[in-house]
């Protein structure tokens, strides 16, 4: 009776533990060291582009991910990093954490449903929040910083994503070139 009554309690508290994590309750957020797991990334395109790379030191997100993958390359006017759970994601919406973007003489978008907001420097931004459809969107900041434009997109369930992205925004100009 006692190993019945154990075994159920184990079954019950997994099975809350697994429908509370997938909706994203109670399970705090994981930070991501984005200086350490983009090194090799950044290495490559110091040499390859003049764009500075503006970088938040880490970035939340909603839930531990066991294995993060990150991607990057440049042109001389330009520097991408992204961040997928799986290798060669390509950007597709099922495996897509974050990406990063510079580009110099790039101008913010002028989407419909667009906040424009500027950050703590006066640098102009606009956000854009997670949009659905046939699939979902990540939320998308935008801001020009010395002429180039900076896209960032996370795919984060976080409360208060446009606080969130324009916090890390701050930080990121404020800390300057990685």
């Amino acid at each position: 009776m006692q190993r019945s009554w154990t075994t159920r309690i184990a079954v019950v508290t997994a099975a809350v533990t697994a429908s509370v994590a997938s909706v994203g309750l109670a399970v705090p957020p994981a930070n991501v060291n984005l200086l350490g797991i983009f090194r090799p990334q950044l290495q490559r395109i110091k040499k390859e582009t003049k764009v500075p790379v503006l970088l938040p030191a880490t970035m939340p997100l909603c839930c531990p991910t066991p294995k993060l993958y990150a991607v990057g390359g440049a042109t001389t006017r330009s520097w991408l990093l992204e961040l997928a759970v799986v290798p060669k994601c390509g950007g597709a919406d099922a495996c897509f954490v974050a990406s990063f973007t510079g580009e110099r003489g790039g101008t913010l978008p002028s989407k419909a449903n667009v906040t424009h907001l500027r950050l703590a420097g006066g640098d102009p931004a606009v956000f854009h929040p997670v949009t659905c459809g046939g699939s979902c969107a990540p939320g998308s900041l935008w801001f020009v910083h010395r002429g180039v434009l900076y896209a960032w997109q996370f795919a984060t369930r976080e409360r208060g994503r446009k606080s969130v992205m324009v916090r890390l925004a701050d930080a990121a100009v404020a800390a300057g070139p990685r």
